[in-house]
């Protein structure tokens, strides 16, 4: 079968761009396997910057929010360091999503591995304040996510996820919410666009599990469904609710991939195989 100009332009629009994509992935996959986890937020009127961005020090002596400032043109200028309450591991998380900004921009919410426990930040300009610290619901938390006035947890230490209210800057636990995964080595847990499900990545069963979120915020049970490609870790989703999965197979090195699923039901339709980040 012949191609003309036009399909072959497309073939080629989709290859540049599955190979953009995957390096993405790649790249944040790395970032969180150095970092533990990078959030960013808009800047506020006041503020002399384009936005923040924010990462964690995840130091066994002291957890620490590490804060800095984006100018329009992208660099990056530090601007604070502001100790979270609790204890870091000491030792790279493996995990996407350690820090997380909510959707409005005015609370910053990260992990505590090593205290087992979430500190909760406002945010008001540049400046971050401490607001409040709880137990995380299980042991070495690794990625928190939120939407609206709620907040979900993922705790390695326990393979349980656990929701909380966020009401002027506390966090008040969520009866019911705490669920045990059906995955052995969680990776990350987001909230779905509509915020009415959360998706959790296992990299030791190369697993997607999704929870539905009811009313009260109270996730039901996981629903587990295979991986397109092996070691799932982060993911994010797209304009459209795709969601696009980074897979850190590890070495040796090319191994690691992408891959794609399509909306509403993320997790069971794969959009594309998995493709290979060195392809």
């Amino acid at each position: 079968m012949r191609c003309t100009p036009e399909t072959e332009a497309k073939r080629n629009g989709r290859t540049t761009m599955a190979r953009i994509l995957t390096r993405i992935l790649a790249y944040a996959a790395l970032a969180a396997l150095i970092f533990g986890g990078i959030a960013t937020a808009p800047a506020a009127a006041a503020s002399g910057s384009a936005g923040n961005v924010y990462t964690e020090t995840n130091a066994a002596s002291g957890n620490a929010i590490l804060a800095y400032a984006r100018s329009a043109s992208g660099a990056l200028s530090w601007s604070g360091t502001y100790p979270t309450g609790g204890l870091g591991s000491g030792a790279g998380l493996g995990s996407q999503g350690a820090v997380t900004v909510s959707d409005n921009g005015a609370w910053l919410y990260a992990v505590n591995a090593g205290s087992n426990d979430v500190s909760a930040f406002a945010i008001d300009g540049d400046v971050l304040t401490l607001t409040d610290r709880v137990a995380s619901g299980g042991t070495q938390p690794i990625s928190v996510t939120a939407n609206g006035g709620l907040v979900y947890v993922l705790n390695a230490g326990t393979r349980t996820i656990s929701g909380f209210s966020s009401v002027n800057g506390a966090l008040i636990p969520v009866t019911g919410s705490t669920h045990t995964l059906l995955g052995s080595a969680p990776a990350q847990i987001q909230f779905a666009p509509s915020g009415n499900a959360l998706v959790v990545t296992d990299k030791g069963t190369s697993t997607l599990e999704t929870f539905i979120v009811g009313a009260g915020g109270v996730a039901g049970a996981p629903t587990s469904y295979p991986s397109a490609g092996s070691t799932p870790f982060g993911f994010a989703f797209g304009l459209r609710d795709e969601l696009f999965v980074s897979e850190a197979a590890g070495a040796p090195a090319g191994l690691s991939a992408a891959s794609s699923y399509q909306p509403p039901r993320a997790t069971r339709s794969p959009a594309s195989r998995s493709i290979r980040t060195g392809a």
